[in-house]
């Protein structure tokens, strides 16, 4: 299970060789504003090619696919199966250019975790009148299919759902989780590297298969 639905407003089309690389800008009704890259390749970028224009609202069904990196699978990206041109009544715009209100951003992910998660608490600044608290994070790394390839997707959770999967979730277990695609961001030796993550709110199945072995390479995680 490998679903990505996105709407958002088209900021920019570039061709780079043998991928067309989409932009889209949107924001939930109720959430924060978010940026993200697509990808088309083969039959879907010639589709897209001279249809898709800068400023118009779309809708695109995808997936989570691995991204090379000096000729290793790497960080995940999302690859583009079909999009749909949608009303642009919903366009707003900001300092920052157009987007799109009450956009969706949903990634329906199943894989098995290829290490224990990680879960760890994060300090909250005591208001006024108040004590100072924590709220928890969970890090996790899952190993779900595209194609015949596996790809290997960063999920985070925080608060209860976090805490919940910490208990519930070890190296091997299968999960079938709702959430939301993120690009962040942090800096190593001096630049700025962006990396993308899902934001899972929530653990619709999980439990363990008992024949997945899964491994995974050590890589330079930025936690």
């Amino acid at each position: 299970m490998n679903e990505v639905v996105i709407s958002g407003v088209v900021s920019q089309v570039q061709e780079r060789g043998k991928v067309l690389e989409i932009t889209l800008v949107g924001k939930p009704h109720q959430g924060a504003f978010f940026r993200v890259r697509l990808k088309a390749f083969g039959k879907v970028k010639e589709a897209l090619q001279g249809t898709l224009k800068e400023g118009e609202a779309v809708g695109v069904l995808g997936s989570l696919i691995a991204r090379e990196r000096e000729g290793k699978p790497s960080e995940f990206e999302v690859a583009v199966r079909k999009t749909v041109k949608l009303e642009d009544g919903a366009v707003k715009e900001n300092q920052r250019g157009p987007y799109l209100e009450g956009a969706v951003n949903q990634v329906l992910l199943g894989g098995y975790l290829g290490k224990d998660p990680d879960l760890r608490y994060i300090p909250i600044p005591a208001s006024e009148g108040e004590e100072p608290g924590a709220i928890a994070l969970l890090h996790a790394r899952v190993a779900a299919r595209a194609g015949d390839r596996t790809v290997w997707v960063t999920v985070k959770a925080w608060g209860e759902t976090a805490e919940a999967a910490a208990d519930a979730l070890k190296k091997g277990s299968f999960v079938v989780l709702r959430g939301r695609y993120r690009l962040e961001s942090y800096e190593k030796d001096g630049e700025k590297v962006f990396r993308p993550v899902v934001i899972a709110e929530e653990f619709l199945l999980q439990g363990r298969n008992g024949k997945a072995e899964v491994e995974e390479d050590e890589d330079d995680l930025p936690f």
